[in-house]
């Protein structure tokens, strides 16, 4: 099963909605002009969103939220760019101590959380969903 639409027909939240009421699992990606976005679902439930049009970074969500330091933050992100091995920013500062896995969760629910509302208000643009596998965990 796949949809596509318009937004300004049918607004994300309305596909959400119906994805969560008939357990689907796959992607859903937005396009507008300036900006695009995807929300990922396992079973009906949002386990991943990004948005190309965010303000607010995942560091910035850790240190607002005082779940970790701005120096623990920046010793990481050192870290992450001198590896480029890909790793994440979260995984690093778990690794480190700076945050404990339990934070880490906690912190990407609320970055995915505020990627969905920020994505809900488009009022215009394109949407698909594909049906498709998604990881129980990790990536």
């Amino acid at each position: 099963m796949s949809l596509a639409g318009r937004l300004d027909e049918i607004e994300l939240a309305e596909i959400l909605h119906f994805l969560a009421l008939n357990n689907r699992t796959g992607k859903v990606t937005l396009s507008r002009r300036e900006a695009h976005g995807v929300v990922v679902v396992r079973l009906g439930r949002i386990v991943y969103a990004a948005s190309s049009s965010i303000r607010e970074t995942f560091g910035n969500i850790l240190v607002c939220r005082g779940l970790a330091s701005p120096e623990a933050l920046g010793a990481a992100l050192e870290r992450q760019h001198q590896a480029a091995d890909g790793r994440k920013l979260g995984d690093i500062l778990v690794e480190a101590g700076a945050i404990s896995a339990d934070q880490l969760q906690e912190a990407l629910r609320q970055q995915t959380g505020l990627v969905v509302q920020e994505l809900c208000r488009w009022r215009s643009g394109y949407f698909r969903f594909e049906v498709g596998p998604v990881a129980s965990a990790g990536d």
